[in-house]
């Protein structure tokens, strides 16, 4: 039977001299700063208290910037969102002589509805999102709070639908697209092209976002003598439960990437989408630990390959894309999740396949898809 050690209060919380108590000894420093700063909010304005409260806003701001550069609080894509978004907001409120922390409600009213002219329904979302964060960071009442911006964002929705404002979605990129790209560059002799080929596999197999396909590693495959092969997803943007994902590739997609392994000449180690030289060669290390610290390709360069099948495609058999302009890293998550609900598998399957929080996201890419399945068409199909 377990035991459990009685409390020794002497031994855990000292007793300090100042005005302390054991709550806040067992908080982190910057709950108390914010309690304090709340305290400040909450008395009459004055020169003392608003020195005290520049003090504890520059604290618990630099302590933020900090979590900005620690990978466990923060991912690139959310940190560069944040400050993107949140400097957008800075110049608007300099230009037009308005402070910005902490903000008025009434101020940041005027942003939205000013930006809303310009700006999706989405990228006003992410304004609201980016200017809460670093006012809960620096302990201030957030503008973004108050019940009259979510009204005024809820009209500002409603308006842009009314005038024809939809949510944009990405050209999918299918089974059919991803067969064409294996029949014109499978006996490709250019490196690029076999490594861009698994690439396009892995991304339409795995429906996994460009960041985490970018990031995947041979130490994360896992081959069957079946000729297929595990994937296992330790971090997806959905899954932070320490439980990896895994995804079981096809046949077809193991001997595309034993092909681009053959080719590579480099050791199995690393991250498995190298960058590669217009020599036709991946940039070469000289010792096995230089490949496992070899940096992920950048979603810009993922970008390029979905955009590169595109433009072979549309020279070789362009009926199949004459629609699309562009593709992007989501356009296979999005075709697949298509394909998949045109195939017949349910709708919870695609969820799962995707790893997908909700089934939202499945609705919203099969749209299309599910409009053909609709009761009304259905009972009129031969009509």
């Amino acid at each position: 039977m377990m035991k459990i050690e009685p409390l020794n209060i002497n031994k855990s919380l000292p007793i300090k001299g100042d005005n302390s108590t054991y709550y806040s000894q067992l908080q982190h420093p910057n709950d108390g700063l914010k309690t304090e700063l709340q305290e400040i909010l909450s008395e009459s304005p004055s020169q003392e208290n608003n020195e005290k409260i520049q003090s504890i806003v520059t604290l618990l701001l630099s302590e933020f910037t900090s979590s900005l550069e620690n990978e466990y609080f923060y991912s690139d894509n959310s940190k560069k969102s944040i400050q993107f978004n949140w400097n957008k907001f800075v110049e608007w409120c300099s230009v037009n002589s308005e402070r910005f922390l902490p903000s008025s409600v009434i101020t940041f009213e005027r942003f939205l509805i000013q930006k809303s002219k310009t700006s999706k329904a989405n990228s006003l979302q992410i304004f609201i999102w980016a200017v809460n964060s670093v006012h809960e960071a620096a302990g201030l009442p957030s503008p973004t709070k108050s019940a009259r911006i979510r009204q005024l964002l809820k009209g500002i929705k409603k308006q842009k639908s009314r005038t024809g404002e939809v949510i944009s979605q990405v050209a999918a990129f299918k089974e059919v697209h991803l067969d064409k790209v294996i029949e014109l560059w499978s006996e490709s002799n250019k490196l690029a092209d076999v490594r861009n080929l698994a690439l396009l596999c892995f991304s339409y197999e795995t429906l996994l976002r460009e960041s985490e396909l970018a990031r995947i590693k041979f130490s994360d495959l896992s081959f069957s003598s079946d000729g297929r092969a595990i994937l296992t997803i330790p971090f997806t943007k959905t899954n932070h439960s320490g439980l990896a994902d895994k995804v079981m590739l096809s046949r077809e997609c193991i001997n595309i990437l034993k092909n681009y392994i053959n080719k590579l000449n480099s050791p199995m180690s690393g991250v498995i989408f190298r960058p590669i030289l217009k020599s036709n060669k991946v940039k070469w290390h000289n010792n096995l630990n230089e490949y496992e610290q070899q940096k992920p390709l950048s979603g810009y360069s993922i970008d390029k390959i979905f955009q590169k099948a595109l433009v072979d495609i549309k020279q070789f058999d362009p009926f199949i894309v004459h629609n699309i302009e562009r593709w992007s890293g989501h356009s296979a998550r999005v075709g697949a999740c298509q394909d998949l609900l045109a195939k017949g598998h349910s709708h919870i399957a695609a969820q799962q396949s995707g790893r997908w929080s909700s089934i939202e996201m499945v609705y919203r890419y099969g749209r299309d898809i599910l409009a053909e399945d609709g009761a009304m068409i259905k009972s009129r199909w031969d009509r």
